[in-house]
């Protein structure tokens, strides 16, 4: 087995693998199906595998070989272009696009900032953005589908490297009509029987239950929700109340809804904001 290919050859076998057929991808590449199929069946001969099988009527179907190499080969693309704009940059500055993949809570907090704050230091850098739950996001930084991630440390790999951001610590959002929104602290105890409002994001619902797990409460769950926007206003309409981590920028906008957070007691650790690396 030879291992000397090429990169044009990689970029042609992702191409062709992402658009499932040799006349489809030649047509995005700009380039005749003989070269395109010619290229795929060297880069399978120095690897000394078989990448996709090749059907008139069906198109191309990746072997799991493949499947296992088309990750990795997405990512190498990346990595080349990333070094390719970093390398005609000038004066140390960055240029070309930059996807960076939220987590969706966290995006109403971060992505305007980063969206504002980029382009001020790195004008040349094109900014885009991605958002999506833990599971989501390891998924599309697996894929090369986002070149960056900010999320919760809270259920990531143990073995993947990270870079703190910064930390958020849980509160408890009820009405502002609820007896409790002049206390100083609410103890989970005093509220365990009241409606509570799940948000099932990855990874919402395991860390709450761990919440409430340390606390020795088992909440009255009544609710669920697939983003924070829709447990506020379930909360604000008297559904129950809430446990979350982000808060908007603009406190105002909770008084408008008629919604006030609170500290929970007992006091659960905080939640680290990180970046993998």
């Amino acid at each position: 087995m030879s291992n000397e290919f090429t990169l044009r050859q990689i970029r042609y076998f992702v191409a062709v693998a992402e658009a499932g057929s040799l006349s489809a991808a030649a047509d995005v590449l700009f380039v005749s199906q003989p070269a395109l199929s010619s290229a795929v069946t060297e880069l399978e001969s120095a690897l000394g595998v078989q990448l996709c099988v090749r059907q008139k009527s069906r198109g191309v179907t990746l072997t799991p070989n493949g499947q296992s190499f088309y990750v990795r080969a997405r990512q190498l693309i990346r990595n080349a272009d990333e070094l390719a704009w970093t390398t005609k940059s000038t004066g140390g500055s960055l240029r070309g696009p930059l996807t960076i993949g939220t987590y969706v809570s966290l995006a109403p907090e971060v992505v305007p900032y980063y969206l504002t704050e980029f382009p001020k230091r790195e004008p040349e850098l094109t900014l885009d953005y991605r958002e999506g739950d833990t599971i989501e996001l390891e998924r599309m930084l697996l894929k090369g589908e986002v070149d960056a991630a900010i999320l919760y440390d809270f259920g990531l790999d143990p073995r993947m490297r990270r870079k703190k951001l910064f930390e958020k610590r849980p509160r408890l959002l009820l009405r502002d009509d609820h007896p409790l929104r002049d206390a100083p602290h609410v103890d989970l105890r005093d509220i365990q029987d009241e409606p509570f409002i799940q948000m099932i994001t990855s990874p919402a619902m395991s860390h709450t239950s761990s919440i409430f797990a340390e606390a020795g409460v088992t909440p009255n769950l009544r609710h669920h929700a697939s983003n924070a926007d829709l447990a506020q206003q379930l909360v604000a309409n008297g559904l129950g109340y809430t446990i979350l981590l982000a808060f908007p920028r603009r406190q105002s906008i909770y008084s408008e809804l008629g919604l006030v957070h609170k500290a929970i007691f007992p006091t659960p650790p905080s939640v680290q904001v990180v970046v993998p690396c």
